[in-house]
Parts: structure tokens; C-alpha cells; sequence
């Protein structure tokens, strides 16, 4: 009994020695990295990490407009966490908009103007920055609206939670 007792916290020992070392090699690359990488960066940027934690990485060049970035926070899938400018895009939009509307009244080709409604309507998506998941960001960089950001950049670190059963996917010990 003794002994199944003891290799038991070993066990336990050695699963939490291994997610510390998991969780600090990630807490050291997210906040040691230089701001220019050396290298190209890869083109999945969540290569190389555990499936439970997903960094939050910016797709497009933009000015922060809000933000509700905040370490700790649970967040739902699809909570917006910084939305960036889109004045330029929205006036464009109403523009194409427009220019549709007349082109229909006289009955000439609207193809090439909806495509580029469509192309606008998704440039404008992509300045919402959205949660991928149900979980806890765990850690984030300091953002302020009027801040830029640039492509490919991370903002935040993500623990996923699990679907199944409404928990965590970290082990009961550590919760």
C-alpha cells in the first residue's frame, strides 16, 4: 500500500515537473523572442506548441481601435478580444454599396463590384480579433487603443478548455 502510495506522488510529481517545464519553455520563447525574427517565421504559427494552448495572432497590419484583452479572463469562442481600425474599410464598403445600387438601376454589370464587396467584407473580419475557443488567456502583450500591430505578430496565449463535460483538459490535480 505504501509503495503504490509513493509511486503514485511520483507520478503526480513527475506530470506536474512536466507541464511547469511545458508552460515555462512557452511563457520563455512568448516574452524572450525578438520582435524581428531571425528566420522566416513558419506559416502555421501555432507549430511546435500543445494543441491546448493556441496563441492569438494578428492576420492583418492595423491601429488598435478597442480592446478587451485581459490575462486571466475566461473568454467564449468568437469574444472579441481587439478590434482593429476600419474606418477606410467600412467607407469603402457603403461606397461599393452604392455604386451596386446604381449600376442595378441601370441594368449594367454588378459581378466585378460584388466581388469586391465580398473581398472588403472579409478585409473588414479580419480586423476583429476573436477568441478561437472556450478557455483562459493566460497571458497577453500589453495593448492600448492607437497601438499598431503588425501581421503574424502573437498577442495572447490561449488554454483551451475541453468541450467534454465542461472541464479543463488539465489533469483534476491541477485545477
Amino acid at each position: 500500500m505504501f509503495l503504490h502510495l509513493r509511486s503514485r506522488l511520483f507520478l503526480d510529481a513527475l506530470i506536474a515537473a512536466v507541464t511547469l517545464t511545458v508552460v515555462g519553455l512557452t511563457l520563455f520563447i512568448f516574452f524572450q523572442a525578438p520582435s524581428h525574427p531571425r528566420f522566416a517565421a513558419h506559416r502555421n504559427p501555432t507549430f511546435g506548441l500543445p494543441p491546448i494552448f493556441q496563441p492569438i495572432v494578428i492576420e492583418v497590419n492595423g491601429t488598435v481601435k478597442s480592446t478587451n484583452l485581459s490575462e486571466g479572463s475566461h473568454v467564449h469562442r468568437g469574444d472579441v478580444l481587439v478590434q482593429l481600425e476600419t474606418r477606410e474599410l467600412l467607407l469603402k464598403k457603403h461606397t461599393l454599396e452604392r455604386m451596386i445600387h446604381f449600376a442595378e438601376h441601370r441594368h449594367t454589370s454588378t459581378g466585378k463590384l460584388y466581388r469586391e464587396l465580398e473581398e472588403t467584407r472579409v478585409a473588414i473580419g479580419r480586423h476583429t480579433i476573436t477568441s478561437p475557443g472556450e478557455g483562459r488567456i493566460l497571458f497577453s502583450r500589453p495593448v492600448e487603443p492607437g497601438d499598431i500591430l503588425r501581421r503574424g505578430h502573437a498577442i495572447a496565449l490561449q488554454v483551451v478548455e475541453s468541450r467534454h463535460a465542461g472541464c479543463s483538459v488539465w489533469p483534476a490535480v491541477y485545477r
